[in-house]
């Protein structure tokens, strides 16, 4: 079976990668989110490299519920 892999902005500019297990149109069930995060070079500072760290790293939570509008459709 093949997992449904997303990365998604908010609207607090956060971008998460995460498995999305329902998307019913306005709320959208998401497994295992990890922030994307933009970490410095220590070796080279005009190239920052990009990393991935928990999402909501104080909860004890695997999946949450994001609701959410879609302005394309």
């Amino acid at each position: 079976m093949m997992k449904t892999i997303k990365l998604i902005r908010l609207i607090t500019g956060e971008e998460i990668l995460a498995e999305v297990v329902v998307d019913s149109g306005y709320k959208l069930t998401i497994k295992n989110p990890l922030r994307v995060v933009v970490v410095p070079s220590k070796s080279s500072p005009n190239n920052p490299t990009v990393g991935l760290a928990p999402w909501a790293e104080f909860s004890d939570d695997g999946s949450f519920t994001i609701d959410w509008y879609r302005d394309w459709e």
